[in-house]
């Protein structure tokens, strides 16, 4: 590794000596130094047209994964070079552009239809997840099942909830939270009951407006049923699979472009379009998000999507924080002061995954509330509106309509 890492000195001395040598030698043959340094100089418009020829070329690697993601019709069992093992979604290929296939910078997959995730290793489930009933119990599939083998080896009785790294909105992301209460602090999953806005609102439980129809279901009780049994079902893939799927982007509508969000179509994660946010989806609100968070589909329907989970976010920051990008989970960038494209902003890229602090602050399913009256689902990162750093975390009422929040979808594959 030593002798490499002298190879690519000495290589990257040998260019810098040659680029120093031509701006001499056209000096001395009589070229003015602004034509050579300036800014339409010939050093400038070489490194431009160098810069779009690797684009180029990214480009046809990426039709390339996408045309050999149309071909494989059942899940793969991926190696990268460092020996990590992952599994591909059928319906999907690894991304052959570099940089973009191995799971320590960022393991990319790619569909038929463009859409971009990056891999998430879960090596341990109770890093992520626990039951509701018992403090520090252990989480194991267990005859297909998820279990918890604290109280000998049968299925808890109780629902599965999420691992938070926090104890209340606002504090620094880190502190590992296994204490969990239904109707108060931050927990998953929940309904969302009551209101700091207007006199005695209800969100998830009121009969008069019916939020809950616009997130899918008939009732606030079917509702909390779904997110119990998609967790369940979320918990039950990661153990099995070791991880999970988040967009590279921030989801989409699938007639988005670069000038709109679009109206309706199918939510992607795609790069280069206007984001959906909370006043511009098609039922608005965190409802109306959620609800469109769950439609994404696979060509072979080897997957489903859901709006991303808190312990799915947390998750994410902390294998983030064993890599070579864990110095940006808390770095703040800053905003571009109106919504721009997704994947626009070069610098805010950590492990592939883009707009994690900036663009549009992300609503998860993570619910929020205690005696200071935070009552809310939790929203993370930052947004054209505020600077805040990725570990960001703060709540927002559940029936806001705005233009800076927006959200990210992850896969989960099919047990």
């Amino acid at each position: 590794m030593y002798q490499e890492k002298e190879r690519k000195n000495e290589k990257g001395i040998t260019l810098i000596a040659l680029i120093i040598t031509i701006i001499v030698l056209l000096i001395l043959a009589g070229v003015s130094i602004s034509l050579v340094v300036g800014e339409n100089g010939i050093l400038s418009r070489a490194t431009d047209a160098s810069k779009k020829t690797n684009e180029a070329k990214a480009e046809e690697e990426r039709q390339m994964s996408i045309a050999e993601a149309a071909m494989n019709f059942e899940n793969t069992e991926y190696e990268d070079k460092n020996g990590e093992k992952v599994t591909i979604p059928a319906g999907f290929a690894v991304s052959q552009v570099e940089g973009e296939n191995t799971v320590e910078d960022g393991l990319v997959i790619i569909d038929t239809r463009g859409n971009e995730f990056v891999w998430i290793p879960v090596n341990d489930i109770n890093e992520m997840a626990q039951c509701k009933a018992s403090n520090g119990c252990n989480l194991e599939l267990i005859n297909n099942n998820l279990q918890c083998t604290t109280v000998g080896h049968e299925t808890t009785k109780d629902f599965i909830v999420g691992k938070l790294y926090a104890n209340e909105i606002f504090e620094n992301f880190g502190i590992e939270n296994k204490v969990y209460s239904e109707t108060s602090g931050l927990r998953e999953p929940s309904l969302v009951p009551g209101g700091d806005s207007g006199p005695n609102q209800d969100y998830d439980l009121n009969t008069t407006l019916k939020y809950y129809e616009k997130a899918g279901y008939s009732s606030p009780q079917s509702m909390l049923n779904g997110f119990k049994e998609e967790y369940k079902k979320i918990t039950k893939s990661i153990c099995k699979f070791k991880g999970f799927y988040v967009g590279r982007y921030e989801m989409s509508f699938s007639d988005a472009d670069v000038n709109s969000s679009g109206i309706n179509g199918i939510v992607q994660s795609h790069k280069g379009v206007i984001p959906i946010s909370s006043d511009n989806t098609v039922n608005n609100m965190w409802y109306g998000m959620y609800k469109i968070a769950k439609g994404y589909n696979s060509e072979q329907d080897s997957v489903k999507s859901s709006m991303i989970y808190g312990s799915q976010y947390d998750r994410m920051l902390n294998w983030i924080l064993e890599g070579k990008d864990k110095n940006k989970v808390k770095e703040v960038f800053e905003s571009n002061k109106n919504v721009k494209v997704t994947g626009k902003n070069s610098n805010d890229v950590i492990n592939n995954i883009y707009d994690l602090g900036g663009n549009l602050i992300e609503w998860t399913l993570e619910a929020s509330g205690d005696s200071d009256g935070k009552v809310g689902r939790v929203v993370r990162g930052g947004s054209f509106n505020n600077d805040h750093s990725p570990s960001f975390r703060s709540y927002c009422i559940p029936t806001d309509c705005e233009d800076w929040i927006g959200s990210r979808i992850t896969l989960y594959i099919k047990v």
